[in-house]
């Protein structure tokens, strides 16, 4: 059975007291609510981008090992997190000053960012000019000197050829430097409202742990959006360091056969039947020629017979190359020269 509930007159009017009412009369809007424009035309974006977080991570990677090996200290990088948010949002997320090295692309159209935090930077001076990593700037608020820049300038240059190389399995792009800046508000490389893509890396070292940023404009990756789009094709197959080495260390404990013939000689069958224990065979090979190392018997080396510590020996005289049946690609030339 249903039971309705009417209201009196003195409840409507308790309902309707302090709602504004009239025709002229405008709502008031509270402090703590943003206003939304229906006009603006800000794309809709939905999804992640797998193929662009591989890509990212191969670039950490292998910038890790660049610093290392340049630097002479063990870096270690990691990728964060990736966003996506209004250029302006990004921009105002920097702190000044901050190292801001916009490049381009090529074929694809627009501006990229890499930004280093001011602490990253002087640890990379400091370590530069033989330090540990562990300066300690009073004057935060000063831009950088000019050889200050020049050396942001090297390690920026090693940066964005890592990069280059971090996408080959995606799209081959080049990476073309444009200049640097130290002031967000200057680098202009998209409008406010634009969506861009960026990505926070944390770079370690004695602890300390810093950032640097990769920021890309959305509309850039569109040629390549469905390429990026596919986490299981674009799947990181780059060989890892560690499984490298440890592949390394179990071939060079692996044993192979090695065979030196010292020489060889053609007899009839009818000789061959009637050999006995002291006849002699006289072999093809001179004692003034070299004789042909085999490994697994493939030709690796030729040499001359002798003697070691009391036991037969061969020294080797040279090197035989593989025949060029393919080339490794780490060993293929790039297709584009040094980063501009």
């Amino acid at each position: 059975m249903e039971k309705k509930l009417r209201l009196s007159n003195e409840d409507i009017q308790a309902l309707l007291k302090g709602v504004p009412v009239g025709s002229n009369k405008e709502m008031q809007i509270a402090d703590d609510i943003v206003p939304f424009d229906l006009a603006r035309k800000n794309r809709i974006i939905r999804g992640h981008l797998p193929g662009l977080d591989n890509v990212h991570d191969r670039f950490a990677r292998s910038l890790q090992q660049t610093l290392s090996n340049h630097l002479r200290r063990s870096f270690r990088i990691v990728r964060r997190t990736t966003e996506l948010v209004n250029y302006k949002d990004y921009i105002e997320g920097i702190s000044y000053p901050t190292s801001l090295s916009l490049f381009h692309l090529p074929p694809l159209r627009g501006t990229a960012l890499l930004g280093m935090e001011q602490r990253l930077i002087h640890c990379f001076i400091d370590l530069m000019f033989g330090g540990d990593g562990r300066l300690q700037v009073r004057d935060v608020e000063r831009e950088f000197t000019r050889i200050e820049s020049q050396v942001v300038a090297k390690i920026v240059h090693s940066a964005l050829i890592d990069l280059r190389n971090a996408w080959q399995t995606i799209v081959p792009l080049k990476m073309r430097f444009d200049r640097m800046e130290t002031n967000a508000r200057l680098a202009q490389a998209a409008s406010d409202e634009e969506i861009v893509v960026y990505t926070t890396f944390d770079v370690e070292l004695h602890r300390l742990p810093m950032t640097m940023t990769i920021c890309l404009p959305y509309n850039m990756l569109d040629p390549i959006r469905n390429r990026l789009d596919g986490g299981a094709v674009n799947a990181d197959t780059e060989p890892s360091p560690v499984n490298r080495a440890r592949l390394e260390a179990h071939l060079r404990g692996s044993k192979v056969e090695v065979r030196v013939p010292l020489g060889n000689a053609q007899v009839s069958l009818r000789r061959f039947l009637k050999l006995r224990v002291g006849d002699h065979v006289q072999l093809e090979q001179s004692k003034d020629d070299a004789l042909e190392g085999y490994v697994q018997n493939v030709l690796k080396f030729r040499g001359f017979q002798g003697a070691y510590r009391g036991r037969r020996a061969i020294r080797i005289q040279e090197f035989v190359e593989p025949k060029p049946g393919y080339q490794d690609l780490f060993d293929l030339p790039s297709e584009e020269g040094p980063v501009n």
